[in-house]
């Protein structure tokens, strides 16, 4: 029987650590997943990973053949923003803005969904405290990115940060594309 561990990968080295420190059992790579190959595996989820990258549907391509037989690709991605509140709606306009600049496509949920082998819509809406504290990490990364120049990135921080002790619900409506892709190779 195949030892079975968690591999968790990210390009930004301050996630990683957050990620370190809340899961003890799991090993953390920094990788570049635009370019770099992953490690063979039975299951690989990506969430608002392929929204960033370039060219989607290669990546999907090569994580498929990095399967093993039996293997599955669980990806989510949104489809849309339902967006009711004028911070948040600044955040959805920075964000296309800079992930469109780099090749990344906000809502490629809804470009993604043919080729999957399977797959369902879900909606979230998650309390703004937590939307404004996942919109403001993402800002963090956002620092040498020339894209976000002229977007007023500390502003748009602060304001985000004021939203963090709000317990509000249905500020922001994510419509996700829940998609399954299985094994194309032997890995």
């Amino acid at each position: 029987m195949r030892q079975r561990r968690t591999i968790g990968i990210d390009s930004s080295a301050a996630f990683l650590t957050q990620a370190r420190a809340s899961l003890s059992d799991a090993v953390f790579e920094q990788r570049d997943l635009s370019v770099d190959d992953l490690p063979p595996a039975d299951l690989v989820y990506a969430r608002y990973l392929l929204s960033h990258l370039p060219e989607p549907e290669a990546r999907i391509a090569a994580w498929r053949s990095a399967l093993r037989p039996g293997g599955r690709l669980l990806i989510e991605e949104n489809t849309r923003l339902r967006i009711h509140h004028p911070v948040f709606q600044r955040y959805e306009d920075a964000v296309a803005v800079v992930m469109g600049t780099g090749g990344g496509d906000l809502y490629v949920g809804e470009r993604l969904w043919p080729l999957a082998d399977r797959a369902t819509h879900a909606t979230v809406s998650p309390p703004a405290s937590v939307i404004a504290r996942l919109f403001g990490m993402n800002l963090v990364t956002w620092g040498a990115n020339p894209a976000a120049k002229g977007l007023d990135v500390h502003e748009l921080a602060a304001d985000l940060q004021s939203l963090e002790a709000s317990d509000e619900e249905g500020l922001v409506v994510f419509e996700l594309a829940q998609l399954t892709f299985e094994a194309t190779s032997s890995a």
